[in-house]
C-alpha cells in the first residue's frame, strides 16, 4: 500500500512499499489490550489489486471464490502530478467476475499528496469533492454491473502529521457514499498518535497493515517481509481503540538490489526486472508462509477485541513470478504450514533420450538452487547437458548430477510447477533412478 523512500527508485506496486515503523507505548490514553480466547472464526477476504485484468486473472478468482469471504478490488487510483490531481480507472472485469460471486469490497488508492497545497484536507476543498465523486463513482459502477458493494476502502499514504486532517477526507467520503461503509488503512506507526483514534472511530472500521515496515537494512539482513512480533505487538495496540479492524498481511515477494558497498539501489516486484549496473547484490525479500501460518493460528484461537480478520495482499494469479501460489495461500490462510515437496521427473522422450525436470508437489514454494541425480545401469552415456541455469557433473558410470550454478536470485520452483534442468542420451533404453539432493526446506 505504501511507498515513503522517495530517494528511492521503486518498482514495487500496490501494498509492496515500505513504511516505519514506532515503538509502542499504545494508542493515547489508553492501555495496550489483553489477548483473550474467542468463539467467533477469523473472516478471511482477499485484495485484487492488479491493474491489468487478463483472463488469469478471472480465472484466479473463480477459483478461489469459495475461498474468501471476500474480494476487495483495486478499482481507481489518485494521484497528485504535474500541479493537478488526475484519476485513474483500473476497470475491473465486472462481466467475468460476476460469474463467479455478486458481491465485492472497493478499494480506491490515493498517492502522496506532497505540494498539493495546505488546503486540500478542508472538507469543502476540490481535492476532496473529487475523491467523493470518485468514491460515488466507482460504486455506481460496480452496481451497475449487478454487484452488492459491501465496502469502500481508501489506501492513503498519510503522513503522520496530517492524520487530524485527513479525518476530514474520511468524514467527506463516509458520508458521500452512505450507506455503503467506509473502511480505510493504517499503519502501525500511527498507533502512537491521538489522532489516530478520532480517524478510526470517524471511519468505523480499518486495515492494519504489518508487512513492509522496514528498508532492508543491507544485503546480508534478514529479508523477511513481515516480522510476526511486531505483527502481535501492532495488534494488541490497534485491539485497545475500541474500532473493528482487520489484518493485512502479504503474499508477495521482490527483490533488493544493492551495491557492492551495501546501498540499497531500489527494488523491483511483478513485472520487468530492471536494468542494474555490473557488480548490483540481488536479494529476495519474501513473505514467509511458516511464520505467517502460526499468525493465524495464534489469532485464530486468541486475538484481542475488535480484531476480526485477516485480509491478504494479493489473490494468487498463476501467471505471477514474484506471488505465492493459491495452494499457498489456501494452507496459510487456515493456519496450516505448508511444505514444498520437490522431486526429479524423467522423461523418456526417444530411444535413450530422457528429458529431466524437477516438480514440485507440495504446497509450498521449493529451493530451485538444487542438484537433480539420476543414476541407471545396463547403459553407457552417450552425452548430456544442463538447461536454464544448470551444469551436468558426472560422476561413477552410471550416474550424472544437474547441479544448479546460475539460477536467477528469487527463482523459486511454485507448487505446481515443473522446470525442465536437463536431458541425456543413454546407448540403451534402460530403467533410471533419481532424486534431489541439497535440497534446503521450501
Amino acid at each position: 500500500m505504501r511507498t515513503v523512500w522517495v530517494s528511492l527508485i521503486l518498482v514495487v506496486c500496490g501494498l509492496g512499499g515500505m513504511v516505519g515503523i514506532a515503538h509502542f507505548r499504545g494508542p493515547w490514553n489508553q492501555q495496550t489490550s489483553i489477548t483473550a480466547p474467542i468463539a467467533t472464526d477469523l473472516l478471511r477476504d482477499v485484495y485484487i489489486w492488479q491493474r491489468g485484468w487478463t483472463p488469469g486473472v478471472v480465472e484466479a478468482l473463480r477459483q478461489e471464490a469459495g475461498m474468501f469471504r471476500r474480494f476487495v478490488v483495486l478499482s481507481a487510483e489518485i494521484s497528485f502530478r504535474d500541479g493537478s490531481w488526475k484519476v485513474a480507472e483500473v476497470r475491473p472485469d465486472y462481466l467475468g467476475m460476476g460469474e463467479a460471486i455478486h458481491e465485492i469490497g472497493l478499494a480506491i488508492r490515493i498517492g502522496p499528496v506532497g505540494a498539493a497545497g495546505a488546503g486540500a484536507m478542508e472538507e469543502d476543498s476540490t481535492q476532496t469533492k473529487l475523491i467523493c465523486a470518485t468514491a460515488v463513482a466507482e460504486i455506481d459502477r460496480a452496481k451497475a454491473a449487478g454487484f452488492e458493494v459491501k465496502e469502500l476502502q481508501i489506501d492513503f499514504d498519510c503522513a503522520e502529521s496530517k492524520l487530524a486532517g485527513y479525518q476530514n477526507w474520511v468524514k467527506a467520503v463516509k458520508r458521500a457514499i452512505a450507506p455503503v461503509p467506509l473502511v480505510i488503512t493504517a499503519l502501525p506507526s500511527w498507533l502512537k498518535h491521538r489522532e489516530f483514534g478520532a480517524v478510526a472511530r470517524e471511519a468505523g472500521s480499518y486495515i492494519l497493515q504489518v508487512h513492509s515496515l522496514h528498508k532492508p537494512a543491507g544485503p546480508d539482513a534478514d529479508m523477511n517481509l513481515c516480522d510476526a512480533d511486531e505483527a502481535r505487538t501492532a495488534v494488541a495496540v490497534a485491539g485497545s481503540f475500541g474500532v473493528p479492524f482487520r489484518v493485512a498481511l502479504p503474499t508477495y515477494s521482490y527483490l533488493a538490489a544493492f551495491s557492492p558497498g551495501g546501498k540499497l539501489l531500489g527494488l523491483s516486484a511483478e513485472g520487468v526486472m530492471p536494468t542494474w549496473p555490473v557488480g548490483t547484490l540481488l536479494r529476495a525479500m519474501r513473505s514467509d508462509p511458516q511464520s505467517l501460518a502460526g499468525l493465524v493460528r495464534e489469532w485464530s484461537s486468541a486475538r484481542p477485541p475488535f480484531m476480526s480478520g485477516i485480509i491478504w495482499y494479493r489473490l494468487p494469479v498463476l501467471q505471477d513470478t514474484m506471488n505465492w501460489r493459491a495452494a499457498t495461500l489456501n494452507a496459510v490462510a487456515v493456519g496450516r504450514t505448508p511444505k514444498a515437496k520437490v522431486d526429479i521427473v524423467v522423461v523418456h522422450s526417444k530411444f535413450g533420450l530422457l528429458d529431466i525436470y524437477l516438480r514440485n508437489d507440495g504446497e509450498a514454494d521449493g529451493v530451485l538452487g538444487c542438484d537433480g541425480v539420476v543414476d541407471w545401469s545396463g547403459a553407457g552415456l552417450v552425452a548430456a547437458e544442463g538447461i536454464g541455469g544448470f551444469e551436468r557433473l558426472d560422476g561413477p558410470a552410471g550416474s550424472v548430477t544437474f547441479h544448479a550454478v546460475d539460477v536467477p536470485v528469487g527463482r523459486w520452483i511454485a507448487p505446481g510447477e515443473q522446470i525442465e534442468i536437463g536431458w541425456l542420451r543413454l546407448s540403451a533404453d534402460t530403467e533410471v533412478h533419481s532424486h534431489v539432493s541439497s535440497l534446503s526446506p521450501g
